[in-house]
């Protein structure tokens, strides 16, 4: 319930659902009536639900689920929605998200997800935490609810657990240019020092670590394509400024040599020569682009 795609959502899927709540509550009422039926012994239900229970202190909603005195629990069910389908409708003060979390809550989903835009908005404007507040406030610490939108910086998600009093953070396209983002966050949430970016190698390292996984898990081709799409979002955390010069460092010749790698060995070639020094490039950089320039 939180796709808002054109393609999903004119199949009746993704936040579809947030124009139909009763159809989208006895879906997810069926789903976890089967789900019962795929019991977890309480430690691996723990692992799967555990993640709710903080050790981060002073932020956000303190609140856990129990486990009860029963040795097995079915396989937890979860969902994610967005605010409402349109922008009046929440300003107007009629978002659908608190009430649909209550009947969700009602029928066995032992957690929701909450990203902070109507379906109108896509991926535009700002995430509305006033509005996942309400959803906070509408569950009562019956479940826990997880904020999503926005969280670029580990001060984000603070911010975000602060103002809404959600659980937790999801953290979606922010890990896209920044997979360190997990460690900095928990950092900040615990009241601790953020630890230094990660130098050029480290995230040479990150981005190999990164191909290497999806050759192992879903093999070569899968790897490639994806290589080729997700550089760019890499590269936004790879331009800098030449500490000598002070101007704008590029890579865009980085992103070329992977984009037109024909296999495995080339994506390792282009990294072997970015880390050589050989792919970097003095470039007129758009601010927006670069990112954390």
């Amino acid at each position: 319930m939180g796709c808002p795609v054109d393609k999903v959502t004119k199949k009746d899927g993704g936040s579809a659902l947030l124009t139909n709540l009763d159809r989208a509550v006895k879906l997810a009422e069926r789903v976890v009536r089967e789900l019962e039926k795929c019991p977890l012994d309480a430690e691996e239900w723990g692992k799967r639900i555990g993640g709710v229970r903080r050790q981060a202190s002073g932020i956000g909603h303190q609140g856990s689920v129990s486990l009860g005195a029963s040795s097995s629990r079915p396989v937890p069910l979860t969902c994610k929605m967005r605010l409402c389908w349109s922008d009046a409708d929440y300003h107007a003060g009629n978002a659908c998200s608190p009430h649909l979390a209550r009947m969700l809550a009602d029928v066995g989903v032992v957690g929701v997800t909450v990203h902070g835009r109507t379906t109108e908005m896509k991926f535009s404007g700002v995430v509305q935490l006033a509005g996942i507040a309400r959803v906070v406030e509408e569950v009562g610490g019956r479940i826990p609810v997880i904020g999503n939108g926005d969280v670029r910086e580990p001060e984000d998600a603070v911010r975000m657990m602060r103002e809404t009093g959600c659980n937790g953070v999801m953290i979606g396209r922010g890990a896209l240019s920044t997979p360190w983002l997990f460690r900095d966050t928990w950092s900040a949430m615990c009241g601790e020092a953020i630890p230094s970016t990660p130098d050029d190698a480290e995230k040479t390292a990150m981005m190999r670590r990164y191909f290497e996984m999806m050759r192992e898990y879903r093999g070569d081709h899968y790897a490639m394509t994806q290589i080729r799409r997700r550089i760019a979002w890499f590269a936004k955390r790879m331009i800098r400024k030449d500490p000598v010069t002070g101007r704008i460092v590029g890579v865009k010749p980085l992103k070329e040599a992977i984009r037109v790698a024909v296999g495995p060995a080339d994506v390792h070639v282009a990294f072997d020569r970015f880390a050589a020094g050989e792919l970097n490039q003095f470039a007129e950089v758009d601010e927006a682009e670069s990112g954390s320039v």
